[in-house]
């Protein structure tokens, strides 16, 4: 079997865990698969185990689409985004291992924490279906404004993370004698 590596790490975080979040949330809905993840948790089935991944993996990609729409396509285009002429810069292992690293180190924490800006909704309401009748008025006040304001300070790291990112890839990206230009862009 391969070494994990913190790419591996990091494409996991980036795209199962939020994977798994909307399927966790789905199972408020669902009865079936509800049933469903209970066998998963107690790995009772090696097929569905599975299925299960890949639908984690499915919903994440489908949650990281939506948030490079947000993040980047929207707000990046706005503010700051890497042009692709600047990846013609990847001439040497030296630049390109170290773009690796930023992506593993940088850019995987944005995209976790953009996924899960945007499945966090899904999952509050869920909870909330579950909970409705048990909880009184004030409990769900509570989780409502926990909520916004995790959503919040989630929304802020994401944003932070792909800024950070794209200042580190511009300095790594930029040529010689570029570098205050390229750290002067992303501030």
């Amino acid at each position: 079997m391969e070494q994990v590596t913190s790419t591996t790490l990091g494409l996991l975080m980036a795209y199962l865990l939020p994977g798994l979040v909307v399927l966790y949330s789905l199972s408020f809905w669902s009865l079936r698969l509800r049933e469903v993840f209970r066998s998963f948790l107690a790995a009772q089935q090696i097929g569905l185990f599975l299925l299960v991944l890949a639908a984690s993996l499915i919903a994440g990609l489908l949650a990281g689409a939506v948030r490079w729409v947000g993040f980047e396509f929207l707000f990046g285009s706005k503010c700051q985004h890497l042009e692709p002429a600047q990846f013609r810069q990847l001439t040497t292992q030296t630049k390109f291992s170290a773009f690796s690293y930023i992506v593993d180190e940088n850019f995987r924490f944005h995209q976790f924490w953009g996924a899960m800006v945007v499945v966090a909704p899904f999952l509050c309401a869920s909870l909330l279906k579950e909970f409705w009748n048990y909880i009184h008025l004030l409990g769900i006040l509570t989780g409502v404004i926990t909520f916004l304001i995790m959503e919040f300070i989630i929304a802020i790291a994401a944003w932070k993370s792909y800024k950070r990112f794209v200042a580190r890839a511009r300095c790594i990206l930029a040529g010689p004698g570029d570098e205050e230009q390229a750290a002067g862009k992303s501030e």
